[in-house]
């Protein structure tokens, strides 16, 4: 009986084993039985939601083209793109471009009838437009769209001179018009006037309203930027801040502060006259505006900086114990970021030159990468000497990136290669320690784009207020030249 027993239960085991392979298997392609094309290199190479990228030969190069297949191994979507990629929050959204740069190309929606292409003509999807933000940030500073938030996206048509939203049916929301341009964050929508001026190769855009989903003006009010926070809304007008109910999208205050940062039921403001304080969410004062900075770490709460000497100072809320007056050492963690997240960035199929150098970036181990819509540069011993930068790392205090002038000669530059051609897309990580550039924090100059890690080198997103406004760098994109850059003003 025992042997009997024995015998089934290994049976079990077989036929269970065997079908937890065989609904592994099912969603690794097998490139043997692709016909006529190829699985591009490095890719995971799995069916996602019955279907998977293809390529229409082996290698890499700039004219690869890329395609659909089903389950059943049958090409859906003939190569014919520059890139294929899937939505980063909705699995059930493909994306098709023939121009990378400006996510210009087709939607496609996997649905219960199998694939569908959503639009009728190709829209650009990729959109960047220039805020102007006055003294208290000076400048610009770049906002971007480029997929799908919720049900809706923004889009553009082939030159840029009309603009709307649709929904995941390929419906209008917002017909095409040269009047505005829009930004969508679920279940926002940021509309702004179209000026017609370009800063950066950006269009400058202003006087921007917050709109539903049905379409009706939510703030009569105009501002210069609109940012939608986790649990507010953030609005820009002259160079002053304010916070927006989300309720009544009423303002908080009466427009006396130049930032003002969320931490929990508190803002971390700054006062006309450059002095930090605390206020609560009502807009009362709860902390004196006495301080030159004021930071925030999770594990030890608010503390005032004095860049000058280095000190810390923890700061009392309202209800709170008496603390110990100031500390010699930042807190253990200071202001560093969260852990780091995962996330999945592309690789950039145009070209790439440094102060005249072209560099072969698909053959690159440390590449110029692409993240929302931004190009991402690493911060290498030889990249940065010869763009007239300079490195020091330490596990302390993290990165400090200075301008010294000087720039790296071509004879002595140097670029480590990668074994294989980069993959279609790479999987980054956000940064988890300070980074500081001149002495700046660079988390208040590159917004709200990340600082990345790939392959243990942070990279740094090419914003206009870090590269142009703090170093006076130059770059430029075009679809014939691609990304150049120039450090030697």
């Amino acid at each position: 009986m025992k042997k009997y027993k024995f015998i089934i239960i290994l049976a079990l085991i077989v036929v269970l084993s065997s079908k937890i392979l065989c609904y592994a298997d099912e969603n690794t392609i097998d490139e043997s039985r692709l016909k006529g094309c190829c699985l591009p290199i490095g890719d995971e190479n799995k069916f996602i939601n019955g279907y998977g990228i293809i390529q229409n030969s082996e290698g890499y190069s700039r004219s690869m083209l890329y395609g659909l297949i089903d389950k059943d191994y049958n090409v859906v979507v003939e190569p014919a793109y520059y890139w294929i990629t899937y939505d980063s929050y909705e699995e059930n959204i493909i994306y098709a471009f023939m121009d990378i740069y400006a996510g210009y190309g087709d939607i496609y929606k996997i649905t219960d009838r199998g694939l569908e292409k959503i639009n009728s003509e190709m829209y650009c999807m990729n959109l960047s437009f220039a805020v102007r933000l006055e003294s208290a940030f000076g400048g610009f500073e770049n906002i971007n769209s480029s997929a799908f938030s919720g049900d809706m996206i923004a889009v553009a048509d082939r030159q840029h001179k009309h603009y709307g939203v649709i929904d995941k049916s390929g419906n209008f929301i917002m017909p095409f018009t040269d009047k505005y341009v829009y930004l969508v964050q679920d279940p926002y929508i940021i509309r702004y006037i179209n000026t017609g001026a370009y800063e950066t190769g950006s269009k400058i855009v202003a006087d921007g309203q917050l709109l539903n989903s049905s379409v009706e003006v939510l703030t009569e009010a105009k501002y210069d930027y609109i940012e939608i926070l986790a649990d507010y809304i953030r609005v820009t007008k002259d160079g002053r801040v304010n916070i927006l109910d989300t309720n009544d999208y009423s303002e908080l205050s009466n427009w006396s502060y130049t930032v003002l940062e969320p931490v929990g039921n508190y803002f971390i403001a700054k006062d006309l006259n450059g002095m930090y304080g605390i206020i609560d969410k009502s807009g009362n004062t709860a902390v004196d505006f006495l301080y030159k900075k004021i930071r925030w770490d999770k594990s030890t709460g608010f503390h005032s900086y004095d860049e000058d000497d280095g000190t810390y100072a923890k700061i009392k809320l309202p209800g709170e114990a008496d603390i110990s007056e100031e500390t010699e050492e930042a807190p253990d963690t200071g202001s560093q970021p969260e852990a780091p997240i995962e996330t999945q960035a592309y690789f950039p199929v145009y070209d790439v030159t440094l102060n005249g150098i072209k560099m072969e970036n698909h053959e690159r181990l440390y590449p110029v990468i692409g993240y929302a819509n931004i190009a991402y540069f690493p911060m290498t011993y030889y990249d940065s000497r010869l763009l007239g930068l300079e490195t020091k790392w330490d596990s302390v205090s993290g990165l400090k990136i200075t301008g010294f002038g000087s720039h790296m000669g071509y004879d002595e530059y140097k670029t480590e290669l990668a074994e294989e051609p980069n993959p279609h897309s790479i999987k980054v990580f956000t940064v988890d320690y300070d980074v500081y550039l001149n002495g700046k924090s660079i988390d208040e100059l590159a917004g709200h784009y990340p600082l990345l890690t790939y392959k243990d080198i942070t990279y740094l997103p090419m914003v206009y207020k870090l590269f142009a406004n703090e170093l006076g760098w130059e770059y430029r994109y075009s679809k014939d030249e691609g990304l150049i850059i120039n450090s030697r003003n």
